[in-house]
């Protein structure tokens, strides 16, 4: 493909894929006036670690672009982190449907509430060591840290009172 402009090649329906086996990085491919998509880059076999690290500089949520682009897994995989999946606007949903453990997204940047808004259990909060108050702040209920397996105690040192159990019923 040497010897030829990159647009002229994309105007004549050269795929992606075909600079990829001649070793074109994908940021070329992307920065073409006229060039090729996201989705144009992710047919043509690009990884999420082509995107990602010295010089290319993509962010998560330019990678993200509106459900056509990578997913979380394949980013976090590619090299990105939690905190970039965060900021590129990857919901804890989305997240945890990739396995992705709650105190992984805590550290990323993600509330406990943002957790409890994607589906997280209290359970899973309290296998990866959240104490009590932190769930009583994100919006968990004490009949849910019961059922996780929080003692009586803990959520007492949580915040939790007992006019307040008795109105869940959990008394």
């Amino acid at each position: 493909m040497a010897g030829y402009e990159m647009t002229f090649l994309r105007e004549g329906g050269i795929e992606a894929k075909a600079f990829r086996e001649a070793v074109i990085k994908a940021r070329d491919l992307l920065e073409l006036e006229g060039g090729y998509s996201l989705q144009d880059i992710k047919a043509g076999g690009y990884g999420a670690n082509e995107l990602h690290g010295p010089g290319k500089n993509f962010s998560a949520a330019e990678l993200r672009d509106g459900g056509n682009g990578y997913s979380a897994r394949q980013l976090f995989d590619g090299g990105y982190t939690i905190q970039n999946l965060f900021e590129g606007q990857y919901t804890a949903h989305e997240l945890r449907l990739y396995a992705f453990k709650a105190r992984q997204l805590f550290d990323g940047g993600y509330s406990v509430a943002q957790m409890k808004e994607g589906g997280f259990l209290a359970s899973q909060l309290r296998d990866d060591k959240f104490m009590a108050e932190q769930l009583r702040e994100g919006g968990y209920l004490g009949k849910e840290l019961t059922k996780a397996g929080y003692t009586v105690s803990e959520l007492r040192e949580g915040g939790y009172d007992a006019s307040t159990l008795r109105e869940e019923s959990f008394l």
